[in-house]
């Protein structure tokens, strides 16, 4: 079986999954809303989750995957721009690779902080008019956007 994990990546995030888990033996699973819900029916073989963790590593800047290798798990992060930014466990069990990946969507927390940043601009800066305010969190979001993409 042939599995892209950028593709898994991509599906999870636009239907709002929370983590993402490959493990062997099981069908690839995501959490939504507290419940794990699994994507199809095929269940990965040792070989399977092998293929997706090396893509995962080759998605984190070619992160080596020594320490996976010689210590039995590796925690790290990586973002792939436009899409979100990611926290990764691997781990062996049973003698074969299993990962576990959480999503850090940008856009829901640039959503967030724009409501909390309005109520600052209007707290300190009363006189400030709303549409002002709207501009300046504008620029600001833009700059947030920006950054996201370069990390």
């Amino acid at each position: 079986m042939t599995i892209n994990a950028i593709d898994l990546l991509k599906q999870a995030v636009t239907e709002g999954a929370s983590d993402l888990f490959i493990v062997a033996g099981l069908p690839v699973s995501m959490r939504r809303q507290g419940n794990i819900l699994r994507i199809g029916t095929d269940r990965l073989l040792p070989d399977d989750t092998q293929s997706v963790i090396s893509q995962i590593y080759e998605l984190a800047d070619r992160r080596s995957m020594s320490v996976l290798n010689n210590e039995g798990d590796d925690d790290f992060s990586f973002a792939v721009p436009g899409l979100s930014r990611f926290r990764v466990s691997a781990y062996k069990q049973r003698n074969t690779l299993s990962v576990v990946v959480r999503f850090h969507c940008f856009r829901l927390q640039i959503a967030a902080n724009k409501i909390r940043s309005y109520r600052i601009v209007r707290h300190f800066l009363p006189k400030i008019s709303e549409r002002s305010c709207q501009a300046v969190l504008c620029l600001c979001i833009d700059l947030l956007h920006s950054l996201a993409h370069i990390v």
